[in-house]
This record gives structure tokens, C-alpha cells and sequence, in this order.
């Protein structure tokens, strides 16, 4: 997403796999139980909403086991109601497991089939609540998942 800055765990960026990427890119940073990182984090990203730009966060925090949704961390929901900006959800999904935390998913046996989905921007609206407004987001999220994994190794049969 051109003009924008990623957060992400700072282990990543001691990762063979990434550290290029890290380097090179405008990534921010979060050293997972560090408050001064954090605070650091949150400044640096502030100063890129303030300057027109885009945040890319993974709410999630890492990656799934079952390829369920995990619980969202709040860090863009603050960010996005301090700045007064709304929060463009995005789905990213895949019909075989990608990097996935399981066996086989580095190198998938066969080519993966990737869909990107950009949702209506959400905004805080007047008296809502952070929790409220993440729940609202998880849900468009969860719902998308639900019909894009129809067919695939992710389907859940009811």
C-alpha cells in the first residue's frame, strides 16, 4: 500500500527472513512486554497519521494455529481515534495454509490462491466505545472470512 508504514513485532526485524524488508521499508517496531517500545511505537505512528500517511497494523498481533481469527489488539482502534481517522479493514485470506503456524505451510505442496478484500472505512461513531468499535470490526472481518473460506482447507462445516 504505497505512502504507508507497517507496525510489526521487532523480532521480525532480527529475522533472516525479514530483516531486508525491516531495514529498507517503513516499518514501526514493537518489542512484545516493552511499555517504552510501545510508547515509541505509538509516537512514530502518530507522526505518521499526522502527516497524511497510512498505518498498516495486523490486529491480531501474530498468526493463527486453526486460521481462526485471534482476538484484536486495540493499538490501531486508539491510534485511529486519536488521529480522528477511520480504520479500512482488510481481509486477507488463502485457500491452503501460507506461513501459517503449522507443518507444511512454508513451502504449500501446490500454488496458493490469495484474496484481498479492502471493506468500507469505519469510523468511531459519536459515544461508542473502543471495545464496541473493534467488535464491529472483527465481525465485518469474521463475516468476509466466513464466505471467502467456503470451499477451502479453512471451510467449518456446521
Amino acid at each position: 500500500v504505497p505512502d504507508s508504514a507497517v507496525i510489526i513485532k521487532a523480532a521480525y526485524g532480527r529475522n533472516v527472513l525479514y530483516s531486508g524488508f525491516v531495514k529498507y521499508m517503513d516499518f514501526i517496531s514493537v518489542e512484545a512486554g516493552s511499555l517504552s517500545s510501545l510508547t515509541t511505537a505509538v509516537q512514530r505512528a502518530q507522526g505518521v497519521l499526522a502527516a497524511g500517511r497510512n498505518i498498516i497494523v495486523f490486529p491480531e498481533g501474530t498468526r493463527s494455529v486453526t486460521g481462526r481469527l485471534l482476538p484484536f489488539r486495540d493499538i490501531a482502534f486508539r491510534l485511529a481515534r486519536s488521529a480522528g481517522v477511520p480504520i479500512v479493514p482488510v481481509v486477507l485470506q488463502s485457500d491452503l495454509p501460507f506461513m501459517a503456524k503449522r507443518p507444511g505451510s512454508i513451502f504449500p505442496p501446490r500454488t496458493i490462491n490469495f484474496t484481498l478484500r479492502f471493506l468500507e472505512p469505519v469510523r468511531l461513531q459519536e459515544k461508542e466505545t473502543l471495545a464496541s468499535l473493534i467488535a464491529r470490526v472483527e465481525r465485518a472481518i469474521g463475516a468476509n472470512l466466513r464466505e471467502l473460506d467456503q470451499g477451502t482447507v479453512w471451510e467449518v462445516k456446521s
